[in-house]
């Protein structure tokens, strides 16, 4: 199957959108998801696809449903 780019440029707006409305720095969610700061680089560029996991912990961290995340 082949990959999708705007899926990925599309969950990454969307989280850098939440992100920021929370004032959260890239280094505070990553924290708070426990994840590596530079991954959450690569998903607000759009550059990697979220584990269904990773979306979960990310949306607990923001404390917004997934579905905000993966709207497009």
């Amino acid at each position: 199957m082949e990959r999708n780019p705007h899926i990925g440029q599309q969950f990454g707006a969307n989280l850098k959108r939440l992100r920021r409305q929370k004032d959260m720095t890239q280094v505070e969610l990553a924290i708070e998801a426990n994840l590596e700061p530079s991954y959450m680089t690569k998903l607000e560029n759009g550059k990697v696809e979220p584990k269904l996991s990773t979306i979960i912990a990310l949306a607990e961290a923001l404390g917004v449903s997934a579905g905000e995340l993966v709207t497009l």
